[in-house]
């Protein structure tokens, strides 16, 4: 299958998985597997302003800190992405 026949695929599931997250934090707004999945749809999604808004809410969880980078990155933020890392290692 060609790429471009698959992102409207992609884009369905990932619209799908945010919806299913915003469902689970409205009954647990600060579940940390929640907030952590919603980040790394915000990461996916490109959406990276919104992903570090709600990543920083999980300073001490490794998969938010890389999640964290890779917003940061995404931002071109380049010394933020690296700190997010080394925090990361710190932690693991």
């Amino acid at each position: 299958m060609a790429l471009e026949a698959q992102e409207p695929e992609k884009s369905r599931y990932i619209a799908a998985a945010f919806e299913n997250v915003a469902v689970g934090l409205k009954h647990y707004p600060d579940d940390p597997d929640l907030l952590s999945q919603q980040g790394a749809l915000f990461c996916t999604n490109k959406q990276y302003r919104e992903a570090i808004e709600v990543l920083l809410r999980l300073p001490n969880r490794p998969a938010a800190l890389n999640n964290l980078a890779v917003a940061y990155h995404g931002l071109e933020d380049y010394e933020a992405a690296v700190n997010a890392c080394e925090e990361c290692l710190r932690l693991d």
